[in-house]
């Protein structure tokens, strides 16, 4: 798959994290799949609490990805899946207090 996050409204927190994902075909990842994927690389406030798919991400002549056209994409859709779950609290498996 081809991901990339973004950060999207949030009532509670003010953003949180959206991942953006070109899934391969014949795929569907889910959010909690992506959120375990992820867990032992990220800290746990830095996981994706929204799930956007798309047919394929966007990118500039230099082959990065267009964080712009990402953010608009997740403020836009309708189609958020989210938000993970468990508690409301951001996780903070980081370490530090």
């Amino acid at each position: 798959i081809d991901t990339i996050v973004v950060g999207v409204p949030d009532e509670t927190w003010g953003s949180a994290v959206c991942a953006v994902v070109q899934a391969r075909p014949g795929s569907a990842p889910d959010l909690e799949s992506l959120r375990e994927s992820a867990r032992g690389q990220l800290a746990g406030y830095k996981l994706p609490r929204h799930l956007v798919l798309v047919d394929q991400i966007v990118r500039s002549p230099s082959g990065k990805p267009d964080t712009r056209w990402a953010a608009r994409v997740a403020a836009e859709s309708s189609e958020l899946v989210g938000a993970a779950s468990g508690n409301d609290e951001p996780d903070d498996s980081s370490g530090t207090s």
